[in-house]
């Protein structure tokens, strides 16, 4: 399992990768810890904006697995858990795994880290 699980926008500015948000001309780079130029916006929150093209990559960062071989997206982690969402879309393989139907066509469920194999980020530019 990955140390941390992404999913959202992403941008590299000055060869390091941020939690990232489109502002119209600028993009929000957020990170965890102060530094230079980035200011906190809440305890343990730091943002920076900074011009489209500054950037050194944009895009959109996904977890995706397996579960009991199953097609999932990885939402988080908790307690040797992992929050998993199917991706197969056959609403009756969802169920029969366990997973519960949270909205029409989404079906979701915390499962043993352990079962969650194939972890990887998938990236689109």
């Amino acid at each position: 399992m990955t140390a941390v699980v992404r999913n959202g926008y992403v941008a590299r500015w000055r060869v390091v990768e941020y939690e990232a948000s489109p502002d119209g001309q600028v993009v929000r780079l957020y990170a965890d810890a102060p530094a230079a130029g980035f200011e906190e916006v809440r305890a343990g929150r730091y943002r920076r904006l900074v011009p489209w093209d500054e950037l050194d990559w944009f895009g959109y960062v996904r977890t995706v697995a397996a579960w009991r071989d199953l097609p999932v997206l990885v939402l988080a982690e908790r307690d040797g858990q992992v929050r998993v969402e199917y991706l197969g879309g056959v609403a009756p393989l969802a169920l029969e795994a366990g997973l519960t139907r949270t909205e029409p066509g989404v079906y979701q469920g915390w499962v043993p880290r352990a079962e969650v194999v194939a972890v990887q980020e998938v990236r689109t530019p």
